[in-house]
Formats: structure tokens, C-alpha cells, sequence
């Protein structure tokens, strides 16, 4: 929760949104580039992915961003 009270629907969405963009982009970078599995695998393993970020972004909020910029320290 921030300053200004729990988060509603709306940001809750977005939260979840950019999450789910993120997670999708690293879950097809290190599926695809880690393992050389048939397509099916690399589009379900990156949904399962990117379904996690979402939720994890949306529950935490900043926390998870925070907690994105610590695991990769590299590109900060």
C-alpha cells in the first residue's frame, strides 16, 4: 500500500499488465535462448512466466520492481 491507500481495480490492472509484458519478455529470452525446446514448450513456459510476473507485480506492487532490479543488477 502507498500513501494514498490500497490500489484499486484500475492499477491493479496496469500493475498486473506491465508484469505480465515483462515477465513474457523474459520468459521467451531465457526459454528460447537457455534451451532448444519445440515452440509449444517455449510459448507455454513463457506464459507461465509472464502469468507470475503479472500476479507478483500487481500483489507487490513496487516491491517487485525492486526486488527485478536486484536479480538483474547488470543492466542498471
Amino acid at each position: 500500500m502507498g500513501e494514498f491507500g490500497p490500489p484499486d481495480t484500475s492499477e491493479k490492472a496496469i500493475r498486473f499488465g506491465c508484469g505480465f509484458v515483462v515477465g513474457l519478455m523474459l520468459g521467451v529470452g531465457s526459454i528460447f535462448g537457455l534451451f532448444s525446446e519445440p515452440i509449444e514448450v517455449v510459448v507455454v513456459g513463457s506464459l507461465v512466466v509472464a502469468a507470475v510476473c503479472g500476479y507478483l507485480a500487481m500483489r507487490q506492487g513496487e516491491g517487485f520492481w525492486e526486488s527485478l532490479s536486484k536479480w538483474f543488477w547488470f543492466w542498471s
